[in-house]
C-alpha cells in the first residue's frame, strides 16, 4: 500500500485518504469544520463500539463499528453532543466545532468525557499490546475497505490489507506489499530478499511471502497475525477484530441476517434508494454493484461492492486499459489499490472466471509542494494544494491539513485546518487550487499531512 508520501529536500508532505465522502451536515454553500473522534484503543478490539453526534438534539450522525472507533465528520459551525459506547460503557460529552478549523477529541472508556488530542491522528497509530521484537515496530489503519498493518523492519516496511468487511464464515482474500528500505538498486534488491524471507501467520496459517496473495477462511471474530523472520521466533503479535454477524453470504450459501456492518451496509442486489446499489451490467455467477462513479483516491485501497467468490486469484480489475492491484476480496466485494494513472473518471472492467462487469471510477489525487524548503527563522513561503480529479462533482469535498512540526513552521490559517472544495472552485481540468504561506520558527525538517474527504 501507497503512503501518499512526497519528500523532497528537508520537507515531508504527507498525503492520507479518508475513503468516505458523504456530506453528513447539509452545509449547503457554506464552509464546515472537522471533527475526528477516535478511539484510545486504536486497533484493539471495541466489540459494538458506535458513535453518535447532536445538533440541536436531533442526530446529525450515527456511526457503528466492530473495529476501533476512528471517524472523521465533516460538520457544520456550532455545538454538538457526542455519544461514544464502547466496552458496555458511554462517553457523553459537548464539542464545538469552528468553520476552516480541524479538532480531535480521544474516546477513552476509562473515562466519563473525552479529551481533546493536541494533534488529529488521520491515518496510521500504533497499536497498543501488541507485541513487536527489537528493531520491528506495528502499526494500523481504518481505511474502510481495508485494515491496514503496516509492519516495520529492519530491512523494510511490510503492508498487510485484511478486508474490512471479512466475517466469520467467509473465506477472504488478503494481500502483503513489501517495500524495501535503502537508496540504491542494489540496496533495495537485496532489502526486498530480505523482506520475502519473512513468514506471515493468518490465523492457524503460516505463509511465506514469496508466494502470491492468498485466502483464509476465517474461523472466530479475533484475526491472529504474526510476523517471523525466518524460522525464527515471532517478531510481531496483533490481533483484528471481525464482524461475528452480518446481513451476508457464506462459503455454504446460506445467508445471515440482523448486520452489524463494520463499515457501509453490504449492498443488496435489485435494491434502490438513498446509500443503496444498484447492479450494472454483468455476466455469469457474479455481480458488482454501483451507482454513479465510484469515489477512488490515487495510491490507495477502494472496494468495488458485488457479490464475488472472495478468492483473488481469478479476479482481475483494470482501471482504463491497464490493471490494477487486487489487494483483497471478500463475498461482497473486491479491493483495489486506485492507480497514479487516470486521475479523473474513467472506466474500471472487473472480470472473475470468465465473467465480466464494469463501473465508473472517479479518481481522485492530491498533490502538496513549496516554493523554499531551507528555511531561516522568520523566513515566510507558500505551500501549493492541488487536488486533480474532480470534474463533474456535484457535491463539496474537504481537505484536512496539519502540521506536524508545530515547533519549527506556522501554518497560515492554523495548524489544523478544514478546507472546503466547492464544486464552483473546480476548474475545467477537474483541478482545485490552493495557496498557503507559512513561516519558520527555526530552521529544520518539517513534515505537514493532508488527508482528502
Amino acid at each position: 500500500m501507497k503512503t501518499g508520501i512526497y519528500r523532497t529536500g528537508i520537507v515531508c508532505l504527507h498525503i492520507f485518504i479518508a475513503l468516505c465522502m458523504a456530506t453528513y451536515a447539509d452545509s449547503g454553500d457554506a464552509d464546515v469544520g472537522g471533527l475526528e473522534i477516535a478511539a484510545s484503543d486504536m486497533g484493539a478490539a471495541l466489540p459494538g463500539a458506535s458513535v453518535a453526534i447532536y445538533g440541536n438534539e436531533k442526530p446529525v450522525k450515527e456511526e457503528e463499528t466492530d473495529r476501533a472507533a476512528l471517524a472523521l465528520f465533516p460538520l457544520e459551525e456550532g455545538e454538538y453532543e457526542v455519544v461514544v459506547e464502547a466496552e458496555g460503557k458511554t462517553i457523553r460529552d459537548t464539542v464545538v466545532v469552528r468553520s476552516g478549523e480541524f479538532t480531535s477529541f480521544n474516546a477513552d472508556t476509562s473515562k466519563s468525557s473525552l479529551e481533546e488530542n493536541d494533534e488529529p491522528l488521520l491515518t496510521y497509530v500504533p497499536i497498543p499490546g501488541a507485541g513487536t521484537k527489537k528493531d520491528y515496530t506495528v502499526q494500523m489503519a481504518d481505511l474502510d475497505s481495508v485494515i491496514s498493518i503496516k509492519m516495520g523492519t529492519p530491512k523494510g516496511t511490510i503492508y498487510v490489507s485484511i478486508p474490512a468487511d471479512a466475517r466469520v464464515g467467509q473465506t477472504v482474500s488478503w494481500s502483503a506489499l513489501l517495500v524495501p528500505s535503502g537508496k540504491s538498486k542494489k540496496d533495495l534488491e537485496k532489502n526486498e530478499k530480505k523482506l520475502r524471507d519473512h513468514y506471515l501467520r493468518v490465523g492457524d496459517a503460516q505463509f511465506s511471502l514469496k508466494e502470491n496473495p492468498t485466502a483464509t477462511l476465517i474461523a472466530a471474530p479475533t484475526l491472529e497475525i504474526g510476523l517471523t523472520e525466518g524460522k525464527k521466533k515471532e517478531k510481531i503479535e496483533v490481533s483484528v477484530t471481525v464482524g461475528s454477524t452480518a446481513d451476508h453470504l457464506m462459503d455454504d450459501g446460506s445467508t445471515v441476517p440482523n448486520a452489524t456492518a463494520l463499515d457501509a451496509a453490504i449492498p443488496k442486489p435489485g435494491a434502490s434508494g438513498t446509500g443503496e446499489s444498484v447492479p450494472v451490467e454483468s455476466t455469469g455467477g457474479f455481480s458488482v454493484s454501483c451507482n454513479g462513479p465510484i469515489d477512488a483516491f490515487s495510491g490507495w485501497p477502494v472496494r468495488i461492492p458485488g457479490i464475488f467468490d472472495g478468492l483473488a486469484e481469478n479476479t482481475t480489475v483494470t482501471v482504463g486499459d491497464r490493471p490494477a492491484r487486487v489487494e483483497a476480496e471478500t463475498r461482497s466485494g473486491v479491493v483495489i489499490s486506485a492507480p497514479d494513472w487516470n486521475l479523473g473518471l474513467s472506466t474500471i472492467q472487473i472480470r472473475e472466471g470468465e465473467s465480466q462487469a464494469e463501473c465508473t471510477l472517479r479518481n481522485v489525487g492530491i498533490f502538496l509542494t513549496a516554493d523554499r524548503l531551507n528555511l531561516k527563522s522568520g523566513d515566510t513561503t507558500v505551500l501549493h494544494l492541488k487536488v486533480r480529479g474532480l470534474k463533474g462533482i456535484e457535491a463539496p469535498r474537504y481537505v484536512a491539513l496539519v502540521n506536524r512540526s508545530r515547533s519549527v513552521i506556522t501554518l497560515s490559517g492554523g495548524d489544523s485546518q478544514f478546507l472546503t472544495i466547492h464544486p464552483a472552485e473546480v476548474d475545467e481540468s477537474g483541478e482545485y487550487t490552493r495557496d498557503m504561506p507559512f513561516t519558520a520558527l527555526r530552521p529544520g525538517g518539517f513534515t505537514i499531512d493532508a488527508m482528502l474527504k
